[in-house]
């Protein structure tokens, strides 16, 4: 894929990020807490994206631990014991989420 494709790419994936709804806290401080830390990153993978579509460079290792953050979400998944009801309908919206921000994170490597 050649660069031009890439940036176009970004920006197709920054189109379907804002398209997604974002979730919501939960009464679980844990989960609440997680979901503090992807507002950040959501924040920086957003801009970082528009602005690599737009003709930025990026700079690799600036990017965040998204593996790391999914095995976080994990943990608490399975620590809690979540399994049903409304805090599964927010993790599951996490980790919709996550992999959006993942496929940006992967075209930006790629850059």
């Amino acid at each position: 894929m050649n660069r031009d494709i890439k940036r176009k790419k970004l920006r197709q994936l920054f189109e379907d990020l804002k398209a997604l709804h974002f979730p919501k806290f939960s009464s679980n401080d844990e989960i609440s807490n997680w979901i503090e830390e992807l507002i950040e990153i959501d924040a920086y993978y957003a801009g970082l994206a528009l602005s690599v579509a737009e003709g930025e460079k990026v700079v690799k290792y600036d990017l965040y631990d998204l593996v790391k953050m999914r095995k976080e979400l994990e943990l608490i998944q399975l620590k809690n014991k979540v399994n049903g009801g409304e805090n599964l309908k927010i993790i599951l919206e996490c980790y919709k989420y996550l992999d959006k921000i993942q496929e940006i994170d992967s075209i930006l490597k790629e850059l």
